[in-house]
């Protein structure tokens, strides 16, 4: 993740919930380029709390959990359900005690967040290219 205060000041303007943030803890948007530009997706991330969002068509969803882990992780954007609209997905952390990895994804054509059912516990999950077909895989 590259971070940059691009858009930082839009995105807290519009941010309501800021339960967990403190004042001294620095928001980023850590969006690759290229994600931003294609898909018009803008994901932020804070620096000690690790909370990740993610902005579309000005409106804010929260991508996972954080508490107690690193938050969102890794992304990528892809449509594999077919409908013709771009997905983000991406991997997050947290946990008190028993750190845990989840996967979720945003479906840009119902503008609603799922997670996916599945926990990799003690480590982290990154999105990866499945070297035998090139697609989507975590590691």
């Amino acid at each position: 993740m590259t971070a940059s205060n691009e858009d930082v000041p839009l995105f807290l303007g519009k941010l309501e919930d800021k339960t967990g943030i403190d004042a001294d803890d620095e928001c980023y948007n850590v969006t690759p380029p290229e994600i931003k530009e294609k898909y018009g997706f803008e994901i932020f991330k804070f620096d000690k709390s690790y909370k990740s969002f993610l902005m579309y068509n000005d409106k804010i969803y929260t991508l996972g959990e954080s508490f107690g882990g690193m938050g969102a992780v890794s992304f990528a954007v892809a449509d594999i359900n077919g409908d013709n609209a771009a997905e983000l997905y991406y991997t997050y952390s947290w946990g008190s005690g028993q750190h845990r990895s989840h996967i979720g994804y945003f479906d840009s054509a119902t503008e609603k967040i799922t997670d996916i059912n599945y926990t990799n516990w003690n480590t982290d999950l990154v999105f990866g290219i499945n070297e035998y077909d090139g697609g989507l895989a975590f590691y």
